[in-house]
């Protein structure tokens, strides 16, 4: 079954909560590092990572590396075509 966004809560702080977290839109900084679920992510064996800093060190990749993953595919930072990628 889908969830629908109401089932997310939104945890705006006004303080950087982490690294690179994002600005909402309506101020504050949206941490995404509260939503966590713990007995989801156990009952599928997977770490229990909230942080962008956590997962950059349990890939063991720098957070920078980490940060230009997540936003490579993004509409407008892609390459142009295959030879601009690499």
């Amino acid at each position: 079954m889908k969830r629908s966004r109401q089932d997310f809560p939104q945890n705006i702080v006004s303080s950087l909560p982490y690294r690179f977290a994002r600005l909402n839109v309506t101020g504050g900084y949206l941490d995404l590092s509260q939503d966590l679920d713990e007995p989801q992510l156990q009952q599928l064996g997977l770490p229990l990572l909230s942080t962008p800093e956590q997962l950059a060190n349990w890939l063991g990749i720098p957070l920078g590396k980490l940060a230009w993953l997540t936003h490579r595919c993004d509409e407008g930072q892609r390459p142009r075509d295959v030879q601009h990628s690499h």
